[in-house]
């Protein structure tokens, strides 16, 4: 998304052909709504996990309170300008009441992933979604965060609506979206979804 002249939004404006769209949920809900797409599929859903560098011992968040402890204790946090971030800056600090004492020590990453910035040591942890930190070399996954304070991302797909092959399109979308690959999409750190409907996203 965004408005930056690569951002699918301006490409599909300067009349871009697209047979098929992947994309947060609630981005392709948006899209729906200007005519611009089919309705949406869900094809995986994304969770927040935490890193840090390969070779360090895991910190305890399997609770609430061990995350709490864990943040705190961290000499430094970051995040990501995703979804994501804005969810672990504006919210789950709140939550865990915890806001004010990283305001001084967590920072957001804008355009290098959370986990590169991790593995070469510029913070000593980081809060990404977790398909975005498995691929990353010389950073280790340790969790999920516990799933009460979970943000779970949708990523979805959508025929676009002026697309060249529509039933080729139709097709790739049945193919991800079929059982057969779960496997696969649990291997890149996604939950897949076989079980929901087309219908408009709501993340």
């Amino acid at each position: 998304m965004g408005t930056t002249h690569d951002a699918i939004p301006a490409r599909l404006a300067r009349g871009e052909k697209c047979d098929v769209l992947i994309m947060v949920g609630s981005a392709l809900d948006a899209l729906h709504a200007r005519g611009l797409t089919g309705e949406t599929k869900i094809l995986a859903d994304s969770r927040i996990g935490l890193v840090v560098k390969a070779g360090t011992v895991h910190p305890d968040i399997s609770s609430d309170a061990a995350l709490r402890k864990t943040l705190l204790a961290a000499p430094s946090v970051a995040f990501s300008d995703s979804a994501s971030g804005v969810y672990v800056s504006h919210t789950l600090f709140d939550r865990l009441g915890i806001a004010r004492q990283m305001a001084s020590k967590a920072r957001q990453i804008q355009e290098t992933p959370v986990a590169e910035i991790v593995a070469r040591g510029d913070a000593a942890l980081g809060l990404q979604q977790i398909s975005e930190i498995i691929p990353v070399a010389g950073a280790s996954l340790v969790g999920p965060i516990p799933e009460d304070l979970q943000k779970i991302t949708h990523f979805s797909a959508a025929l676009c609506r002026d697309s060249p092959n529509p039933e080729g399109g139709k097709a790739l979308i049945h193919y991800l979206s079929s059982a057969q690959n779960a496997d696969e999409i649990r291997a890149t750190g996604l939950d897949p979804v076989q079980t929901r409907a087309w219908g408009p996203i709501h993340d």
